[in-house]
Parts: C-alpha cells; sequence; structure tokens
C-alpha cells in the first residue's frame, strides 16, 4: 500500500519598501486560500500565505491605493484589481502548486515593473 501526504504549501510575502504597500492574490486553479485576496502591508512586514498543495495563481503588489470608493482597476497607482488581476504595471510572481513532483514559480516584468 502507498500513502500519499498532501501538504500546504507556504508564500511568505514581505514589504522592504519604505512605504505602504497592498500585495494581492489570484486563484487561476486549484484551492481556493483561505486568507483574503488582498491586504495592507506596512513598510518592513510580512505575510505567509498558506496554499492549498493544488493552488495555481499569481501574486502582485500594489502601489498608493485607495479603496474609499471601491476597489475597481483605477483604486491603486499600479498593480490595482481588475476581475482579481493586477492592471499593469505590475511586478508578478506566478506558482503553479499541481505538479507530482515539483512545484513551479516564476518572477515576471512583462506586464512592467512597479515595486524596487
Amino acid at each position: 500500500m502507498v500513502s500519499g501526504v498532501v501538504a500546504d504549501h507556504f508564500i511568505t510575502v514581505l514589504n522592504n519598501c519604505p512605504f505602504v504597500i497592498w500585495p494581492a492574490f489570484f486563484t487561476s486553479s486549484g484551492g481556493q486560500p483561505e486568507q483574503a485576496p488582498g491586504w495592507e502591508a506596512q513598510p518592513n512586514t510580512g505575510l505567509t500565505l498558506t496554499m492549498p498543495d493544488d493552488w495555481n495563481g499569481h501574486v502582485w503588489g500594489r502601489h498608493n491605493c485607495d479603496f474609499s470608493t471601491g476597489s475597481g482597476p483605477d483604486s491603486c497607482l499600479d498593480g490595482g484589481c481588475n476581475g482579481g488581476l493586477g492592471v499593469p504595471p505590475a511586478t508578478l510572481a506566478t506558482f503553479d502548486f499541481s505538479g507530482e513532483s515539483q512545484d513551479i514559480y516564476t518572477v515576471s516584468v512583462v506586464d512592467g515593473y512597479n515595486l524596487p
């Protein structure tokens, strides 16, 4: 008998910027994380996300946000949400935890660069 262990994955998002950012994530496929998909991160703070073992999605940072009138694509200077995805310019980290033996991640600036 073969037994497999399914484990959650952890992604730690750090704000090493000297200003507030609003990180966000979008689930492309797989299980839905329990955390809210966006949050405010004060300078020099971090948050560890617990992602399901089959999660696929994106994580990015938003900058200079104001959600007092809603959470549309114009709520942030850059990286604002547009149906769940970051509006360019936004540096994007993509994760794929659905592989049987390996996890894959990439960091892309194809949609622009918005945070140091």
